[in-house]
């Protein structure tokens, strides 16, 4: 039996099971085909179908687990035995398929949270809220429209030397920690538009451009070196308690990159206009003084 009919088999055998089966991240009802995970109930998604072809034409090993089953373990497709902790070890980083173009990576087998590669906004509504998510990381530039994005959760955003454009809404009940970094090696990446921040309990560590950060509730700002903010209202400042990273208190104003005016450039002054020489001003050059005989 070939791979393709084996993982095939696995998933029928597991489907009463898994339709019970209590959610589990990584490595729970998942099975691995090369650098790929796929969720057991998408191995017959015809959405998927390339994806898993592809995967398990270019895959040397194949992994499954199955809640009840495994005990909470990955297993070797072909021989069943479980999978070693230097294999594990081996396999690094792996990429859980959502949909067509939509994955979540994972540092590793055994991780809980990965980090969702978001090329859209509806990626970003898509999968911030997911159980498996505690990152956003963008692939490219993305366009948010004249909409506020609003995110209900603390989750980290990777700008990964993109940029953002549009406003964000982070408003929560969360107590916790999120990270807004990515400016990339040239510093070109950020966001341009407004972060509101509604979330009383969050600490937020910011590392790159922002537009403006305006303070619906007190909130804390950890800033680092590529930390730039163009825009904070009084009534925001005030609600700001801005540190650096050794804690210190930082003056929010000194963190605002205020924009220099350049002035306008002078107007170039018009040529003065070209006369033409005239018997009167005609300076003769020396074939003037050539005398024909």
């Amino acid at each position: 039996m070939n791979k393709g009919k084996k993982i095939i088999s696995m998933s029928l055998a597991a489907s009463m099971l898994l339709s019970s089966a209590a959610g589990f991240a990584i490595p729970q009802d998942t099975v691995i085909i090369g650098q790929k995970v796929f969720l057991l109930d998408d191995l017959e998604n015809d959405s998927l179908k390339d994806e898993i072809n592809e995967a398990i034409m270019s895959a040397e090993d194949i992994y499954y687990s199955i809640s009840g089953i495994t005990n909470e373990q990955f297993v070797d497709i072909e021989d069943g035995l479980v999978i070693s902790d230097s294999k594990k070890k081996n396999l690094g980083e792996l990429n859980l398929v959502k949909e067509k173009d939509l994955e979540i990576r994972f540092d590793n087998v055994d991780d809980e949270k990965g980090t969702a590669l978001v090329s859209t906004r509806e990626d970003i509504e898509s999968l911030f809220n997911d159980k498996l998510v505690d990152k956003i990381e963008l692939k490219k530039e993305i366009d948010l429209g004249e909409e506020s994005l609003e995110i209900t959760k603390l989750v980290d955003i990777d700008l990964n030397g993109k940029k953002l454009r549009g406003n964000l809404v982070i408003k929560t009940e969360e107590k916790g920690k999120i990270k807004i970094e990515g400016a990339g090696e040239n510093a070109e990446g950020g966001i341009e538009g407004k972060i509101t921040m509604d979330a009383e309990n969050a600490e937020v560590e910011l590392d790159t451009k922002v537009s403006e950060i305006e303070a619906k509730k007190p909130f804390k700002l950890i800033t680092k070196k590529d930390a730039k903010i163009e825009k904070v209202d009084e009534k925001s400042k005030e609600k700001i308690e801005a540190k650096d990273e050794k804690g210190e208190n930082v003056d929010i104003d000194k963190i605002i990159d205020k924009k220099e005016e350049k002035p306008e450039p002078k107007p170039k002054p018009n040529p003065e206009p070209y006369i033409p020489p005239t018997p009167s001003n005609h300076v003769p050059n020396a074939k003037d003084q050539i005398i024909e005989t």
